[in-house]
C-alpha cells in the first residue's frame, strides 16, 4: 500500500564495558513498506470526518557493510477531508513498534532490540476510480532504536522530514444506507 522514506541522518550511543561512545552518522536510506487500511465515520453528507487506521510494517535501512531491517505495527488517528468528489485531504498522528535488527560489519556489532517511531502527515489523493486512490504524503517523524549484541548496547536517534507514495484500494464504494 505505501512506501515511505524517513530521515537516514542518526545519532548514536554505545555502551561497553570500556565506556560509552557518542557519534552522528546515516543510513543510506531508512524506508518502510506498510500495509494497513484507513477508515473513516463521517456523518451522511459531511466532507470532514475522524480518521483511524492500523498498518504492519517492514523498515530497511541499509549500510555499505550491513545496516538495520525491522517488522513492526504502527496505529494512526486524524481527520479527513473531501474537498471534491475526487479529492481527499488527511492529517494524521501515528505511532509504532517494530523488532529491529542491526549488523555494522565495520564495528563488529550485530543484534536485535526494538525500534519505535512517532510522527504527523500529511496525504493528499486523488481517486481516478471509485475504488482506487493515489496518495502522496509528508510529514515529519522521529524514531528511536535499542539493540543490544550481548556485551554492547547501542541507542540509535533520527527525526527529520518524511515523504512517501501510497496506491489504496476501497473494497466498496456504494453509500450506506440512510434510514
Amino acid at each position: 500500500r505505501d512506501l515511505h522514506s524517513f530521515p537516514t541522518r542518526r545519532s548514536s550511543d554505545l555502551a561497553t564495558p570500556i565506556g560509552t561512545f557518542s557519534g552522528d552518522d546515516a543510513f543510506e536510506r531508512l524506508a518502510v513498506l506498510r500495509l494497513g487500511g484507513r477508515w473513516a465515520f463521517p456523518a451522511a453528507g459531511a466532507s470532514l470526518a475522524p480518521l483511524v487506521g492500523a498498518d504492519v510494517e517492514l523498515l530497511d535501512a541499509p549500510l555499505a557493510d550491513g545496516g538495520m531491517s525491522g517488522q513492526g505495527a504502527a496505529l494512526a488517528a486524524g481527520a479527513t477531508w473531501a474537498p471534491a468528489e475526487r479529492l481527499a485531504l488527511d492529517l494524521e498522528g501515528h505511532a509504532g513498534w517494530h523488532r529491529a535488527a542491526i549488523d555494522l560489519g565495520a564495528a563488529g556489532l550485530s543484534g536485535d532490540g526494538s525500534l519505535q517511531r512517532v510522527g504527523l502527515r500529511l496525504r493528499a489523493g486523488w481517486s481516478p476510480t471509485p475504488r482506487w486512490t493515489v496518495w502522496a504524503e509528508a510529514g515529519w517523524s522521529a524514531w528511536s532504536a535499542d539493540v543490544a549484541d550481548g556485551e554492547r548496547d547501542l541507542a540509535l536517534d533520527g527525526s527529520g522530514f518524511a515523504a512517501g507514495l501510497a496506491l489504496a484500494w476501497r473494497p466498496s464504494a456504494r453509500p450506506g444506507s440512510v434510514e
